[in-house]
């Protein structure tokens, strides 16, 4: 799945101090490593070469439709929001940006 390099310099996320605490490593725990993978490469996607798609097959060994499909379901699981709040918060903004708005018509 991983095959990544730079994935594999990411982990433990970065944004944490390099300590740990036991509610980090509970969430750790919480989150498989699928889905800790797809919020590292969303973290910091743009610092690998080429399109997006290609860097998330490389990277990850997904489908960019498998991709979105676990960030989209990320964005709903409070492990990943608790984990990651900024990653989550902004693709949740992005999304919300980019699904059409429905409105009522009377």
């Amino acid at each position: 799945m991983c095959s990544g390099a730079r994935i594999a310099r990411t982990t433990a996320h970065e944004v944490k101090s390099s300590s740990t605490d036991d509610s980090t490593n509970t969430l750790l725990a919480m989150l498989s490593s699928e889905e800790r993978a797809v919020l590292e490469f969303e973290r910091a996607w743009w610092l690998e070469p080429g399109p997006k798609d290609q860097a998330i097959e490389f990277a990850l060994g997904l489908s960019a439709a498998a991709y979105y499909e676990v960030l989209r379901s990320l964005v709903r699981d409070r492990r990943a929001l608790e984990f990651d709040p900024m990653t989550i918060k902004r693709v949740h903004r992005l999304m919300n940006l980019k699904s059409p708005t429905v409105e009522a018509t009377g």
